[in-house]
């Protein structure tokens, strides 16, 4: 996934593939971006650069209170940009944390290719597409360009969970569609459905026997877990029986 994948994507969305962004300035901002720490749970300066930079584009940015149900020292950052065309609003989300190790992340540009320096990742899932975003508005607001209401959603550890989209005040919201920048393929390649996983935490308790008089009697708790797990529906949507 790289940012001139979510260059093109938000270029053909937003304005058509008339190309109206500042490749540059959108490298630099990824740079930048990338160099501060945000692993999942610790995106507290990411959260508060966000708010200020769309908040130096004259748009209304806060950050929520999710980081205390998601334990983190950081919040999802919310923005709604009001339109100046009579159309329905749409969400645009990213999220700030990355997976370790990224702590002291070194940008390095070579041969066309932003690269971390090699003993941290770089960063690229999800700051790419918060980059993307940002440039977007940037170049709305300098070329004064027509556009419907928006939102903007940037969210804290996705990585560990979605916990920053799980605590979010979805009642605040005012689009029915959102765009989700978080996947690779060629521009204009959207996804409507992925995997995703459950997780259940059950006691299972066996009935003690005496292996050489009774074994008959016990009942393995081993066996009864194996027994579930085997017998799980493959595509089981809301409700599992065991």
């Amino acid at each position: 996934m790289g940012i001139f994948y979510w260059y093109n994507l938000i270029n053909n969305i937003i304005f058509r593939g008339n190309s109206m962004i500042n490749k540059e300035r959108l490298l630099s901002t990824f740079v930048d971006y990338v160099q501060i720490d945000s692993e999942s749970k610790n995106e507290k300066a990411m959260s508060e650069r966000l708010v200020k930079d769309l908040s130096s584009l004259g748009f209304e940015a806060y950050a929520d209170e999710s980081g205390k149900a998601a334990g983190s020292n950081g919040n999802n950052v919310y923005c709604y940009i009001p339109g100046t065309l009579d159309l329905e609003p749409i969400l645009f989300s990213a999220h700030m944390d990355t997976v370790t190790p990224g702590i002291g992340i070194e940008p390095i540009i070579e041969d066309g290719y932003v690269k971390s320096k090699g003993n941290t990742i770089l960063g690229g899932d999800n700051k790419a597409g918060i980059c993307a975003v940002m440039e977007a508005l940037k170049t709305i607001k300098e070329h004064d360009l027509p556009h419907r209401p928006m939102e903007i959603v940037f969210s804290i550890s996705e990585e560990v969970g979605l916990l920053g989209a799980k605590n979010l005040d979805y009642n605040n919201l005012k689009s029915k569609k959102a765009i989700i920048l978080d996947s690779g393929g060629n521009a204009g390649k959207i996804i409507v459905q992925a995997p995703g996983q459950a997780k259940i935490y059950a006691k299972i308790f066996g009935k003690a026997a005496h292996a050489g008089n009774s074994p008959e009697s016990g009942i393995s708790a081993i066996m009864v877990g194996a027994e579930a797990v085997s017998n799980k529906p493959r595509n089981y949507s809301k409700y599992w029986d065991i």
